[in-house]
């Protein structure tokens, strides 16, 4: 009692803060929450819990420490609740964790003060009470705690800095599904004391947080979280809670995305508006579970950009259920400007290697080159936001090409199609998290389809033959032309920037990397040439043709510009000759026919001015007569041209007695 004594009167003499929030009774501005009432116990809620850590460093050891203490209130099994107790060095990386059952002898309703008996045969007396000065009124916001475990025991007391941050701005909001709390945080408490660790006492001074929660959120039978608490050296502090649902998704919304922010004595706010990546994960020690280790907080409010990381991975508490609560180390920006600062992770939510499962190629189907390789992710974790990588093996297994690294879709469209049909493919799938802790492979022999790969070039054109594999720099490729090589091709592209009749041909390429070697199918190439027809038209006096794209009636030599049916620039020269016709002739025929449609598709319909017996010519471009139809004592025909490809083409009607007649006839 002499030494508590002492150390009191330091505590007071050296401490004294004239803040205006510190006075009993406090309640803050549109909270529902009293001081010292809310202190105290709800024994209406379901569950409570009054919660410190701590980061303190020895004076006789230099040695810098941490500790996590909480009185939970939730009877069961003849015991009004448990606690908690943690212990590091956070030099020597040892941490001890205890959970005992605990009675409280005396747990007041109006303020913190609490006297347990914690154990199970062998107890002893532990206290969490407000301290009082020499005529027994409460000191606001100062407390005396001392616990003890078979490792370590405190003796401290604390001294609220800061007006206590009250987390919803009110101090009640929902949590999860369907769970609410009543809640604030004390953000920076001054701690002094005396601190034992495996039979070493220490002479300790540090700062701490003090957390107290109550209503039915329960972290042991609810959803699972990510809690963090981050004091910086800019003054600010931030609870933040990322909740997890039951299939593992954290929606942006105000009851499961929490984020209470003190700016400064007189500015704070709590916004669901911010972002946690995930950037290490860690199994423990019997690889049971999976916490995440290292984060970045984004928030835009204050444009703040957090990087936080646990001091020791191996600070899981076991008991009355498995989750990680160890110190973490904070680095990043506030408003652009560097900060530094401390904090706690409290870890619900345990990870899970990817399930997943390829879809598409199946060891049952043939894979067309026009297909994607397919998967699902079976157990997603929004946490864990999954990557892939894919490779293709071409030697049974033996090595294996990436075609895609780090990839986040669960399809990818890759082309098969280069090699033969007897090449041994495989796949192999990998599923990892952002830093390959949790990771998972699945492999599947490919059945497939091989198609060659025939293009039709105008002479003048430019083509490139291009294999698109992974590791392209890993492989050697030799190409071939009709199966002899060609002197410099040796790259994944062969480019032919000219083409001409000469490079007509079946082309291959030779792929290896001194394990295999494999040959792709052809790439069979025809380069075509454009021409040039010479035709003779002769009309009668008077009458006009159709040529070099409008009606003529004069001699002279026209040119019509046209593409042949491979797409490629030609030219049809026509002659025409003027004659006097003999008036003798049927000079209803003297303005021929006309074709409806034109442009022109699956038919076209003609009509007569007079009766026609006589053929209906359709001639392509070479001038060769690809269709003749035979009509008599006709005023109207109809000609299918379904069978026809798209082009121009010439039709001429003609028979004994008339002199032939041509029009141009364009299908689309």
């Amino acid at each position: 009692m002499l030494q508590r004594f002492i150390l009191l009167l330091i505590f007071f003499t050296v401490k004294a803060y004239p803040q205006e929030w510190k006075t009993y009774p406090y309640q803050p501005s549109g909270s529902v929450l009293n001081f010292p009432k809310d202190e105290g116990f709800h024994f209406d809620e379901s569950i409570e819990w009054l919660y410190i850590n701590g980061h303190v460093t020895g004076k006789n050891t230099g040695n810098e420490y941490s500790f996590l203490l909480a009185y939970f209130y939730t009877p069961a099994f003849g015991f009004d609740g448990f606690r908690i107790f943690n212990l590091a060095n956070e030099n020597s990386k040892q941490f001890y964790d205890e959970s005992m059952p605990c009675i409280y002898e005396s747990i007041a309703e109006d303020s913190l003060n609490i006297i347990a008996t914690v154990g199970y045969i062998s107890t002893h007396t532990e206290e969490w009470i407000t301290l009082a000065d020499s005529s027994g009124k409460m000191i606001p916001f100062q407390y005396h705690i001392s616990a003890e475990s078979q490792t370590g025991s405190i003796d401290i007391n604390c001294n609220a800095i800061k007006r206590p941050l009250i987390i919803a701005d009110s101090g009640f909001l929902y949590q999860g599904n369907k769970d609410y709390t009543y809640y604030y945080s004390q953000t920076i408490i001054d701690i002094s004391g005396i601190l034992s660790f495996n039979s070493t006492e220490d002479t300790i001074s540090g700062t701490g947080w003090i957390d107290h929660q109550y209503g039915s959120f329960n972290p042991n039978s609810g959803e699972e979280y990510e809690w963090f608490c981050i004091q910086l050296d800019n003054g600010m502090d931030l609870n933040i809670w990322n909740i997890f649902t039951e299939d593992n998704k954290i929606p942006v919304k105000p009851n499961y995305r929490i984020g209470s922010v003190y700016v400064n004595d007189s500015s704070s706010f709590t916004t669901y508006d911010f972002n946690i990546e995930r950037l290490r994960y860690e199994y423990t020690w019997d690889s049971v579970r999976c916490y995440s280790q290292k984060w970045n907080l984004l928030m835009d409010t204050f444009d703040i950009d957090l990087l936080i990381s646990v001091r020791n991975s191996e600070s899981e508490v076991e008991l009355p259920f498995r989750f990680f609560a160890g110190s973490t180390v904070i680095k990043g920006t506030v408003n652009g400007l560097e900060v530094e600062g401390k904090g706690f992770a409290e870890l619900l939510h345990s990870y899970e290697k990817p399930d997943f499962s390829i879809i598409h190629p199946d060891v049952n189907s043939i894979w067309e080159e026009y297909e994607s390789i397919e998967w699902k992710l079976i157990n997603p974790d929004e946490g864990n936001p999954v990557l892939y990588n894919i490779e293709i093996s071409y030697d049974r297994g033996n090595t294996y090409l990436n075609i895609a690294q780090a990839i986040s879709d669960t399809s990818y469209y890759w082309n098969p199609s280069y090699f033969t049909e007897d090449t041994v493919i495989s796949l192999l799938l990998t599923a990892f998290s952002v830093d390959s802790t949790l990771i998972e492979t699945s492999e599947v022999a490919l059945k497939y389809n091989p198609r060659s790969n025939d293009y039709m070039l105008c002479t003048g054109d430019s083509i490139s033959l291009f294999i698109s594999l992974g590791n392209k720099n890993e492989l050697e490729y030799r190409w071939q032309k009709d199966g002899a090589g060609i002197p410099g091709a040796t790259d994944s592209l062969y480019t032919l920037s000219y083409a001409e009749t000469a490079d007509n041909g079946s082309y291959r390429c030779i792929i290896g990397n001194g394990l295999f070697t494999d040959t792709t199918i052809s790439f069979d190439l025809i380069v075509n040439t454009g021409f040039e027809t010479d035709t003779y038209r002769s009309i009668c006096k008077n009458d006009s043709i159709y040529i070099g794209g409008k009606w003529q009636n004069s001699e002279g030599t026209y040119y019509d510009s046209l593409n042949s049916v491979f797409g490629c620039d030609s030219v049809v020269v026509t002659s025409l000759t003027v004659e006097m016709c003999n008036l003798d002739m049927d000079e209803s025929f003297a303005d021929k026919f006309k074709v409806f449609p034109s442009p022109a598709s699956e038919s076209i319909f003609i009509e007569f001015n007079n009766y026609f017996s006589g053929s209906v010519e359709i001639i392509n471009c070479y001038g060769k007569i690809i269709r003749t139809e035979f009509v008599k004592n006709c005023t109207k025909a109809v000609i299918d041209l379904s069978e026809l490809i798209n082009g121009m083409y010439l039709l001429r009607l003609r028979n004994d007695k008339y002199q032939e007649s041509v029009k141009i006839l364009i299908i689309n």
